[in-house]
C-alpha cells in the first residue's frame, strides 16, 4: 500500500470514529460504571439510621436468668410492633431499630420456668441510638403456683374454666384458664394463704373450693390434689 494509500484510509478510519464519538454524546456519552464504593454510599445517604437492642432478664439480685421463651414485645411510634422470645440464655436482641424513637418494652409472657414472674411489666422510655447496641436488663422474681385438674360428675374434663387465686394477706389475684384435659396451673403467686375459685361463669357466683399454702421462694407449684386431682367438681356441667 502506497503512502497516498495509507493516509486516504486513515482519514476514512477517523472519519468513522468521529461518528460513533458524536452518535454517542447525541445518546448520552459513554456510561462510566460507578464503583462499589459510590454505591454504598448512595444507599448509606438514602438509608434510615439504625441501632440494637438486647433485652435480657436477671434476677432481684441482679444475676442473669437464663429463662427461656419468655415472650418480649418491642412497641414504638408510629404502629412499631415487634416480639420475640428470650433463648436459653434469658436474652434476645432486636436489629435494624429507627433510631432517635423512645420504645416500650413488655414482658408479656412468662417462660419455660412457669415458678418464675415478671416485677413490672413493662419499661418505658427505652431510646435507641444510630450504630450502638443498647442493653436493656428486666428482672423477675422467684414465685409459686397452683395446679390442679377439673372433672364434672361423670369424670370427664371441664375445659375453658376460670381458676383463679386470692390472696389472704397480700390481696393479690392471678388466674388460668384449664386446658382441655381439664389441667390448670395459676402462676406468679407471693407466699401466703390462697383462696381457690373456680369461675363457671363471669355473670355466675364463684365456687369457693380451698385455701392452699403457697411458699414463693421455693417456686413449687401447690397441688390441690384432694379437690380436683382425679377428684369430680360437685356440680353438673
Amino acid at each position: 500500500m502506497t503512502f497516498i494509500q495509507s493516509l486516504q484510509f486513515s482519514r476514512i478510519r477517523g472519519k468513522r470514529w468521529a461518528v460513533v464519538f458524536v452518535a454517542a454524546l447525541l445518546v448520552g456519552g459513554f456510561a462510566q460504571p460507578a464503583s462499589a464504593a459510590t454505591v454504598d454510599a448512595a444507599q448509606s445517604a438514602n438509608a434510615a439510621p439504625t441501632g440494637t437492642l438486647t433485652v435480657m432478664i436477671i434476677t432481684t439480685s441482679g444475676q442473669k436468668l437464663p429463662l427461656a421463651n419468655v415472650v418480649v414485645g418491642l412497641y414504638g411510634p408510629l404502629q412499631f410492633n415487634v416480639t420475640q422470645r428470650t433463648d436459653a440464655t434469658g436474652q434476645t436482641t432486636f436489629t435494624g431499630l429507627p433510631a432517635g424513637s423512645q420504645y416500650t418494652v413488655q414482658v408479656s409472657q412468662r417462660g419455660d420456668q412457669g415458678a418464675w414472674t415478671r416485677l413490672s411489666n413493662y419499661k418505658e422510655n427505652v431510646s435507641v441510638v444510630a450504630g450502638h447496641h443498647l442493653w436493656q436488663a428486666l428482672r423477675m422474681r422467684l414465685a409459686g403456683s397452683i395446679g390442679g385438674r377439673i372433672v364434672n360428675q361423670s369424670g370427664v374434663p371441664v375445659a375453658n374454666l376460670m381458676v383463679r387465686a386470692y390472696g389472704a394477706v397480700t390481696r393479690a389475684s392471678e388466674y388460668d384458664y384449664t386446658d382441655a384435659d381439664g389441667y390448670y396451673v395459676v402462676r406468679g403467686l407471693l407466699t401466703d394463704n390462697y383462696r381457690v375459685e373456680l369461675v363457671d361463669d363471669p355473670g355466675s357466683p364463684l365456687i369457693i373450693r380451698r385455701v392452699v399454702p403457697v411458699s414463693a421462694q421455693h417456686g413449687d407449684i401447690a397441688q390441690t390434689a384432694v379437690d380436683y386431682i382425679n377428684g369430680v367438681l360437685q356440680r353438673p356441667y
